[in-house]
Order: C-alpha cells, then sequence, then structure tokens
C-alpha cells in the first residue's frame, strides 16, 4: 500500500516545527502556521498504516527532495518530493532545491518507484517495493 500526503509525517531533523503545539514544545519558533512535517497526523496514522501495511508515504510541501528509509517504529519509507527554487533569471540560490516527479510502476517485482530530477532531466533514484 502506497499513502499521499502533502506534509511530511516525518523529519530527520528534530529542530524543524511538527506543527502543533504541546506542552514540551516551548521554542518560539514552533507554531500551527507553518510546519515542516506534521507529528500529530504521524501519531494518529502510523497504527493505520501499519495495519495497512503501508510500505510507503509520499510527501510534499518542503520542495526538497528527500527519501528517508523505514525505521522500527515508522515501518513505511517515505520519499519527499522536490520543488524548484523559483530564482530570478534562472539562476538558482538553492541548488538542492530542484523539481522532481515521481513514477510508480506495478510489475511481476512489486511496485517500481522512479524519482526523476527534472533539473537534470536523469532518474535520481530508483526503489522497488515487495508485496507484503
Amino acid at each position: 500500500m502506497v499513502a499521499f500526503c502533502h506534509i511530511p509525517l516525518f523529519d530527520p531533523d528534530p529542530t524543524h516545527n511538527p506543527g502543533d503545539i504541546r506542552p514540551n514544545d516551548t521554542d518560539p519558533k514552533y507554531s500551527t502556521d507553518y510546519a515542516l512535517w506534521q507529528r500529530t497526523c504521524a501519531q494518529m496514522w502510523t497504527p493505520l498504516l501499519q495495519k495497512a501495511k503501508c510500505q510507503l508515504v509520499i510527501t510534499a510541501h518542503q520542495h526538497q527532495y528527500r527519501y528517508d528509509a523505514p525505521t522500527a517504529s515508522r515501518p513505511w519509507a517515505q520519499i519527499v518530493g522536490g520543488g524548484p527554487d523559483l530564482a530570478l533569471n534562472g539562476k538558482s540560490k538553492r541548488p538542492e532545491r530542484f523539481p522532481t516527479v515521481i513514477d510508480g510502476k506495478v510489475t511481476n517485482d512489486g511496485l517500481c518507484i522512479t524519482v526523476y530530477n527534472l533539473q537534470t532531466f536523469q532518474v535520481l533514484r530508483q526503489f522497488t517495493f515487495k508485496p507484503r
């Protein structure tokens, strides 16, 4: 199973705004105005994703490609799609931000995901998820 949502359900940087306010989140930069990921949704949805045997969550929002491998507490992988740095005069101020296309195809081997970098017109990464 693959799930899609706009805002990532995980971020490897513990200082990134999780989009919720909890009593122990005393950092003033945490607000509900702009979240880099959604801790509340992750906590609510992870048991459902596990029950559904979800293997992959595809998200966007951060405008920077990233792959997060599954872990024991988060048994699904996450792909964050990249978006362009809309710089003036075509010169990027942030070259780590490039547009991506995430393509999926079901084969006899399972679900084959290919991530394309549209700035270089090359395959960035390929993944195969075997049926569970």
